[in-house]
């Protein structure tokens, strides 16, 4: 069943709706912030290098099914907001849980990432904005060449919105995630 989903607001301080007014175009937003190093500098650059690895682990741990890593992406306390049937979740095990079970109807994922834009708020505060693409094959497809079709495989399209922060240990970690879909997964699957 193709679905159209809209994003009609995003936590507040993480994105804002472009110039135009559009919500299909966000604009990282810091907010207030203490400190903010300078776009260039080694504590800015190196913040960006830990976070997109963060990041990067996240489609590694999905694909691989390796919930033990998923769930160390993010904080104990993380919040998180998916198109259903997830729904809004809290605590990273609750995220974890979520994901895996919501993932089991599949034999195997490909999340593959696109553009992504990171916004260094503070020394221990970020906002990053990721395009995904995703693409789920059906459990029982048992030779992709000779059966692949529509009813096999559902790709999604859109972009992580993320909160991240250094925790004390120096860690970055996912606080809030939010998944914006981009426009309707397309399969002839029924997802409901």
């Amino acid at each position: 069943m193709v679905k159209f989903l809209t994003l009609a607001s995003v936590t507040t301080g993480i994105v804002t709706a472009s110039s135009n007014g559009s919500p299909i175009t966000p604009i990282l937003d810091c907010g207030q912030t203490c400190r903010r190093p300078p776009v260039g500098s080694l504590e800015y650059l190196t913040a960006v290098h830990s976070i997109q690895h963060l990041l990067a682990r996240y489609p590694v741990a999905i694909d691989g099914k390796d919930w033990s890593q998923l769930g160390s992406i993010f904080a104990a306390n993380a919040a998180a907001s998916f198109p259903p049937p997830l729904g809004d979740l809290v605590g990273s095990d609750s995220i974890t849980a979520a994901i895996s079970q919501g993932l089991g109807m599949f034999a195997s994922t490909h999340h593959s990432y696109g553009t992504q834009l990171i916004e260094v708020c503070s020394e221990n505060t970020a906002v990053a904005l990721t395009y995904l693409t995703a693409s789920h094959f059906m459990a029982g497809t048992t030779n992709l060449s000779e059966t692949f079709g529509l009813d096999k495989v559902l790709y999604s399209y859109g972009r992580y919105v993320d909160k991240v922060e250094r925790e004390i240990d120096g860690k970055w970690k996912i606080t809030q995630r939010t998944l914006v879909m981009m426009g309707p997964s397309i399969s002839e699957i029924s997802m409901q």
